[in-house]
């Protein structure tokens, strides 16, 4: 998966890529998880991994979010002891089977940041913050400049 964030127009896609086939997805109003399996691009013979399928029961589990930090308690969320959604030292400690959480950045595009959390998101605990914003009034500008600012 490949995310495009413009902060200029406020939007994001969601692009799917295999063998010489690719579907985008537009992100609206409605929440869009995924868990390291294609969500909209069929792949033939597509092998969906445990960790898979458990995160995203679980995903689907939760009432949908609405703010920033209901956002970070779903990627924080450990309640599958055996494939949860966030991996780290506690996670293995209990169990799990499954690998680690690198990183976890929420992307605010009313805010025009990019934070960057460490630990589980779900405590909160700030690690840095970008300002978009301030990225952009240094370059062109978002008159000057219609198309994606940043991929990911």
């Amino acid at each position: 998966n490949i995310q495009f964030f413009d902060f200029c127009s406020r939007s994001i896609h969601n692009v799917e890529v295999a063998q010489n086939r690719s579907v985008v997805k537009a992100i609206g109003s409605e929440p869009f998880f995924h868990a390291n399996q294609y969500q909209t691009l069929v792949v033939l013979h597509e092998h969906f991994g445990n960790s898979s399928v458990h995160r995203l029961a679980r995903a689907r589990e939760l009432p949908k979010p609405g703010t920033p930090e209901e956002i970070l308690r779903i990627l924080g969320d450990q309640h599958d002891r055996d494939y949860p959604i966030f991996h780290d030292e506690l996670s293995h400690k209990r169990g799990e089977k499954s690998d680690w959480t690198l990183a976890t950045v929420l992307f605010d595009l009313d805010a025009k940041s990019a934070t960057i959390l460490q630990g589980n998101p779900s405590a909160g605990h700030l690690r840095t913050r970008w300002d978009i914003a301030k990225l952009i009034s240094e370059g062109t500008g978002c008159e000057q400049h219609p198309r994606p600012i940043f991929m990911f």
